[in-house]
């Protein structure tokens, strides 16, 4: 495999097939109607098309953050219907997101082949799949914005990161899993704190044009906790530490999820921001994988496609040890039977094929957090491994450079 890997001709045939692959299982979910879309993408559609496009997002009739919305005014403009107008961009950013996971693979392994085949392990990916093509989601956009981010923080070029990094939080909440990253990136002189005040300045270009429009500036600004306000439940179909101390659908006070998730945070990045650990290309890309994994455990409020970050950057992982393809399988199945659950919930008033989605309910919630919980543990263990090989080969003297950046300008 490695030899045909190594021949252009045939990593283009495999290319191609890839592609055409993913387009065809694409086009066959296309025409399901999920319960998001009926309820709000459609209705918004039909508002912005008989509303004169952008005009039409002076009214508070959505609330999702105008830079997707947008897109949804872009995609109006052409004489398609509005489910396939949603799903296409979402397929888009599906490629886009592809891309840029297999340029990170690429910068860790300076493997063309492997390039290759994450590219097409993300387009295949069951949950990419469904959210795009199959629920109308739009996950893969803003997790696009956050691994371009992370491709372009990698080359050094940190204002183009952390643009793409405010586009990602301007588009959903979720981005900001990857936050606890930056704060590690950050103590340890790679950045500076000054760069992250262009988030909320990114933030507020993207709603200046509806700001003109006529949306009230206060509307706009608050969108978040509109939205943090929507779901009073401590968890709702996503197996986290919540599942083992409520009931799926208890009303209570988030707060203090939220405060331990910060002071985790806050205690991980006082530790690692010690000289005495040496970080390159795998130990942070270790690190990203596991605050995009642990952050949807211990925060409330958490949604079924919150893992989609987790899922993505389990690709990245694998490709750092292929013997480790349990830690994707464990994720993706984790975050698959979340996707699961509500898909088979709704599948009597939607037009779901709910017998595949039925098979998942064999497994309980308490079974699928423990093994999250275990999931979470073993990558632990990997990052604190790799820390003390690295700390091995920095005392016999064969690594005591980190990753090829410089303490920040």
């Amino acid at each position: 495999m490695k030899k045909v890997l190594m021949n252009a001709k045939y990593r283009y045939i495999i290319l191609v097939l890839g592609v055409v692959i993913s387009l065809v299982i694409r086009f066959i979910l296309f025409d399901y109607k999920g319960i998001d879309y009926r309820m709000c993408l459609s209705p918004w559609m039909d508002i912005i098309r008989d509303n004169g496009g952008i005009f039409s997002l002076k009214e508070a009739f959505y609330n999702y953050t105008p830079l997707y919305m947008y897109l949804l005014t872009f995609m109006a403009n052409f004489d398609i219907s509005n489910l396939y107008a949603v799903k296409i961009i979402s397929v888009v950013f599906d490629f886009i997101l592809a891309y840029y996971v297999s340029q990170i693979v690429f910068l860790y392994s300076k493997d063309e082949g492997k390039r290759l085949l994450s590219f097409i392990v993300v387009l295949l990916l069951p949950t990419v799949l469904l959210n795009s093509s199959f629920l109308g989601q739009c996950d893969s956009i803003y997790a696009s914005f956050v691994v371009a981010s992370i491709y372009y923080l990698f080359r050094d070029k940190k204002i183009l990161s952390v643009i793409l990094l405010g586009l990602a939080l301007s588009v959903k909440l979720q981005a900001g899993f990857i936050l606890p990253f930056y704060f590690v990136y950050m103590l340890r002189g790679h950045i500076k704190w000054y760069y992250f005040l262009l988030l909320p300045v990114v933030y507020f270009i993207t709603i200046i044009p509806v700001w003109i429009v006529g949306r009230d500036l206060m509307d706009l600004l608050t969108i978040y906790l509109v939205q943090a306000d929507t779901y009073k439940s401590l968890v709702t179909f996503f197996p986290n530490m919540y599942i083992w101390i409520h009931s799926l659908f208890t009303t209570t006070n988030k707060l203090y999820g939220v405060l331990m998730a910060s002071i985790l945070v806050l205690a991980v990045g006082y530790e690692l921001r010690k000289d005495k650990y040496l970080f390159d290309l795998e130990v942070w890309l270790k690190l990203i994988l596991l605050s995009v994994v642990v952050l949807p455990f211990i925060l409330p409020g958490i949604l079924a496609r919150y893992l989609y970050l987790g899922d993505v950057f389990s690709v990245i992982y694998i490709f750092l040890n292929y013997k480790k393809i349990l830690v994707m399988i464990s994720t993706v199945f984790i975050s698959l039977y979340a996707y699961s659950f509500g898909i088979y919930r709704f599948a009597l008033s939607h037009d779901y094929p709910m017998r595949y989605f039925s098979y998942f309910q064999v497994v309980s919630w308490n079974q699928v957090t423990f093994l999250y919980f275990v999931l979470i543990i073993y990558l632990i263990y990997d990052l604190i491994k790799t820390l003390q090989q690295k700390q091995s080969e920095n005392k016999n003297g064969k690594n005591g450079v980190e990753l090829n950046l410089n303490k920040t300008d």
